[in-house]
């Protein structure tokens, strides 16, 4: 005779061995669900993807050159956390263009 469901004192006479894996939450999402997902935060929060190609890196990384004086007051200005990462940028610009 079976076990009562309301009945949480007795003991089962055979264990029921736990299930393996990651229990289930039931909020799992399509892949097509969790690509609308992604798209709706990129959108949220403006990002966008930029390609660029040799010649498209020469003349920003040319154009950086030029206005350089502008962007090291822009550091100042707390636009840039810190000229160190003006540095970086003018770097990656500039093994994207090699």
């Amino acid at each position: 005779m079976a076990r009562q469901l309301e009945d949480t004192q007795t003991l089962d006479l055979l264990p029921v061995p736990k299930k393996r894996g990651r229990p289930k939450t039931g909020k799992a999402m399509t892949p097509a669900q969790k690509q609308a997902a992604y798209r709706r935060r990129k959108k949220l929060y403006g990002i966008v993807a930029i390609e660029l190609d040799r010649t498209d890196v020469a003349i920003l990384l040319s154009a950086l050159r030029s206005r350089r004086g502008e962007l090291e007051r822009a550091v100042s200005q707390d636009l840039f956390e810190t000229p160190e990462h003006l540095d970086e940028l003018c770097q990656r610009l500039v093994k994207l263009h090699d």
